[in-house]
């Protein structure tokens, strides 16, 4: 007798990839309807030209960032239910 073999067909994966694209389309819509005020003003603060290094900002802690990935994976996250209680309460 031959033993059934398992077939993947990726059909669950798409999904699943759709919905978390989904939830980050959503959630960076969220965050940017919330901060665009903050980033309109910002953006005319940094004309002056006494700030205009303030577009620097970004760049620089992204390569500082790029230049110590070596340490995240280093980093680990434990997830715990009641970690959210604070968020909820805020949001309730």
């Amino acid at each position: 007798m031959d033993e059934p073999q398992a077939i993947a067909t990726g059909k669950g994966r798409d999904t699943g990839v759709v919905a978390i694209a989904a939830a980050a389309a959503v959630t960076a819509a969220a965050i940017a309807w919330s901060y665009f005020p903050n980033l309109t003003y910002l953006a005319r603060y940094w004309q002056d030209p006494n700030y205009s290094h303030g577009w620097l900002i970004v760049p620089i802690a992204l390569f500082i960032l790029w230049q110590r990935r070596e340490m995240l994976p280093a980093v680990v996250i434990r997830h715990r239910w009641w970690n959210f209680l604070p968020l909820a309460l805020l949001v309730a």
